[in-house]
Order: C-alpha cells, then sequence, then structure tokens
C-alpha cells in the first residue's frame, strides 16, 4: 500500500515460525532398513533407471497424515502409486508401499479405490496416529506424501515439519501454505527466483503440475534413488532444526508478546 496515497503505513511484519520439538521425533529409524537400500543402490550405481533393488529390501513407504477426506486429497495419493508402480519394471525394481494414517468419511471408499487400482496389497490404513503413534508411523516410512491440491484446506501443514524432523523428503505440490517448509530458504529469501515447480529442492519434492501423474513421477524418483533420498532426509531434518526449532520458536513468542 503507498502510504502517501492511503494516508498511514502498515506496521512492520514480524514471522512467528510455529516450532517441533526435535527431541521427540528423534532419529530412532531402522538404520538396518537404510543400510540394505543404500547397498542395493551402491551395487546398481546411483545412476541405473530404476536402480537395482536388493533381494531383502523392504517396500520403499510413503506416509500419509490427515483426515481422509476430500479436502485432503487421499485419493490422488492412491492413484499416484498405481502410477508409480505401473511405471516400474516388474524385474530389478524396488517395492512400493502406502500407510495413510488418519480417519474419515472417505475411508471405506479409499479401502475399494485400493482394491479397483489393483494396489490394495501395497497400501495400509494404520487408523489414527498421534503422539508415540505418529512417531511410529513416520519411522516406518521412507517419505511423506502431501497431496493436498486446495489452498483453503491447509494452513501450514504441520505434519510436513515432523516429518522432516523424522528425515523424511516431503512431496508435494507446493500449495502457498506450504512455502515456508517446501521451498528452500534461498527462494523465500527473495534470492533464486526460479520456478520451485518442476525441480528437486534440498529437502522437499514439489511436483511440476496438480496431477497424480507428477506425485508418480516423484515417487519413482525417491524410490529407485535411495541415496538420494536419504540424503534429502538429512537436508529435511537440517531445515526442521534451522526454522522450526521449537526452542527458538517459543523464546521469539515470549519475546513478541510478552
Amino acid at each position: 500500500i503507498d502510504a502517501g496515497e492511503e494516508g498511514y503505513v502498515l506496521p512492520p511484519v514480524r514471522l512467528l515460525r510455529p516450532g517441533v520439538d526435535l527431541s521427540h521425533f528423534s532419529l530412532r529409524r531402522q538404520a538396518e532398513t537404510r543400510a540394505r537400500r543404500a547397498r542395493g543402490a551402491a551395487v546398481a550405481g546411483e545412476n541405473a533407471t530404476p536402480s537395482v533393488a536388493s533381494k531383502d529390501a523392504p517396500p520403499f513407504t510413503f506416509a500419509y497424515v490427515g483426515r481422509l477426506s476430500s479436502e485432503k486429497s487421499p485419493g490422488m495419493a492412491l492413484r499416484a502409486l498405481a502410477l508409480a508402480r505401473a511405471s516400474l519394471p516388474r524385474v530389478g525394481s524396488p517395492t512400493l508401499a502406502l500407510a495413510l494414517a488418519g480417519m474419515g468419511p472417505m475411508e471405506a471408499y479409499l479401502r475399494a479405490m485400493a482394491i479397483h487400482l489393483n494396489v490394495s496389497d501395497c497400501v495400509s490404513f494404520v487408523g489414527q496416529a498421534g503422539g508415540e503413534g505418529l512417531v511410529e508411523h513416520l519411522e516406518r516410512a521412507d517419505a511423506l506424501l502431501f497431496p493436498s491440491l486446495r489452498p483453503q484446506s491447509e494452513t501450514f501443514g504441520y505434519v510436513a515439519i515432523e516429518a522432516m524432523a523424522m528425515e523424511l523428503p516431503v512431496v508435494n505440490f507446493g500449495l502457498p501454505a506450504a512455502a515456508d517448509w517446501a521451498l528452500p530458504a534461498s527462494y523465500l529469501m527473495g534470492g533464486a527466483r526460479e520456478s520451485p515447480y518442476a525441480r528437486i529442492d534440498a529437502h522437499s519434492y514439489v511436483a511440476s503440475e496438480p496431477t497424480s501423474q507428477a506425485l508418480a513421477e516423484l515417487m519413482v524418483r525417491l524410490a529407485t534413488s535411495p541415496l538420494e533420498a536419504a540424503a534429502a532426509g538429512a537436508r529435511a531434518r537440517a531445515a526442521a532444526a534451522a526454522r522450526f526449532n521449537e526452542r527458538a520458536a517459543t523464546a521469539a513468542r515470549e519475546e513478541f508478546f510478552v
């Protein structure tokens, strides 16, 4: 607003970020599972497409956390999983899985959709997950799938920074509300102004367009590049610690309000 024309000046704006308890979301993930995937990738070479999965490697698991209702687009996650599975050769490819935590009116529909899409064998519904249950759910995952499409349905996406604290890269559509955690610091601070879409950021994988096919392509990218996924997860943890440390967030709020 032009202060000369409107007759007043806007007060300064201060950003108060939410915080995540990094000690609660400690790095208790399955080191052995990661090591098996890394060994398989090392044997195949990260440039192989797709990477040859080691025989004892578990499925590459994407976690969903949220209400099972239309505004969260959980059906998009199922369709993306089906497309991702179909795009992988049957021999030598990693297996994929999707674990959905949450409850809501779409659960029966989603279960039927999983059968219809022929992915019911790799989709699990774990119910409501909070507290330690959420930690355990994220521990069993390799990446978080955040398929929300409607800007009005998301004010931030708190589960994303919890997943980042657990070293999970986040696959998402780059909604405006997610910009603070989905985009790299250089973009947020007015540095590099290239489009955040159709690119792989430091810790967040932003789809090139709002389609299940775009999500599927990123899912395949992560699953077939376990070393890249692990590196992105480590950067996600670092980003959560730098931007969303609960102690720093609490101190900032106290300073502002007291």
